[in-house]
């Protein structure tokens, strides 16, 4: 998908670009550059949520698209070409392929460069006006549990990233839900049928999760201390390297008077029964 193919086109920079545009994402200025309007919209579909205009100047990243034909041969065989800075990213005559891939990257670099927030890998969701937060990779069965919680009655805050801020609180990141089927690939039957009610506003964490999921395994959390609920959140938070000292401050008013359960857990709706029953979500 990225093998060097003849000719190369030039990518030009982003102000170069006949259409463009400067938008900012949790404080991360943004520049994009396209050939096209078409293309344009392309590239702003993959903003992370929460983006809004900003000036030309002064951006900190720049994207550019642009489409070329690999194949002299045959003319309608067009790819999309992605840059960032002006270094490729990907290039690919399945557009499908391009915009993941730049969305995957767009925001795991605003999630890194946010010059304020600390964002963690996590689902998270409010219950009853206190704020659940699951930390984990993807794959480690978040989204489902967010879903199941969802469909008890939770408020959807997010199933990717928990966005927390200077005081602790953590802000709703509103993308769609990504449910998995067996094969690990994406169901958009499963997730249309999640009633999402978005969060609106920033929440106090009362609960932290710390699981993942077992065939069959039967979900028997323990409380353990804020010191391993911390762990769990640092080996999941993108900026932790970046900025160790502002990951810490916000994490630890983050953890502040929550709660911490760890354990494995089987099947997402269970699991939330059994969480209702013990106590641990007031029904």
């Amino acid at each position: 998908m990225e093998a060097v193919l003849k000719p190369t086109p030039e990518i030009s920079n982003w102000v170069d670009l006949p259409v463009r545009v400067a938008m900012v994402a949790h404080g991360v200025r943004i520049g994009f550059g396209a050939d096209s309007h078409e293309a344009l919209d392309q590239l702003t579909s993959t903003l992370p949520p929460g983006a809004r205009p900003a000036r030309e100047n002064g951006v900190d990243v720049t994207y550019t698209l642009g489409s070329t034909c690999s194949n002299p041969a045959q003319p309608g065989a067009a790819e999309l070409i992605c840059a960032v800075n002006g270094e490729l990213l990907i290039r690919s005559a399945s557009s499908e392929d391009v915009l993941q891939t730049l969305e995957r990257y767009m925001h795991l670099h605003v999630a890194e460069h946010a010059p304020r927030r600390v964002f963690v890998h996590a689902g998270v969701v409010g219950w009853n006006g206190m704020g659940v937060v699951i930390p984990g990779t993807s794959y480690s069965g978040k989204s489902s549990l967010v879903a199941a919680l969802v469909h008890a009655g939770a408020t959807y805050y997010s199933d990717e990233f928990a966005v927390v801020d200077a005081a602790g609180r953590v802000h709703p990141y509103l993308q769609p839900i990504q449910l998995r089927d067996a094969l690990g690939l994406r169901d958009p039957v499963a997730t249309a049928k999640v009633p999402l009610v978005m969060g609106k506003v920033p929440v106090k964490i009362g609960l932290v999760l710390v699981t993942g999921y077992q065939a069959r395994a039967r979900w028997r959390p323990q409380v353990v201390s804020a010191g391993t609920g911390m762990l769990a959140l640092l080996a999941n938070t993108v900026s932790a390297r970046r900025d160790p000292k502002r990951a810490l401050r916000n994490l630890t008013r983050m953890l502040d008077g929550a709660r911490v359960l760890k354990g494995t857990r089987g099947e997402a709706t269970a699991a939330v029964r059994q969480l209702i029953r013990s106590g641990y979500l007031a029904s």
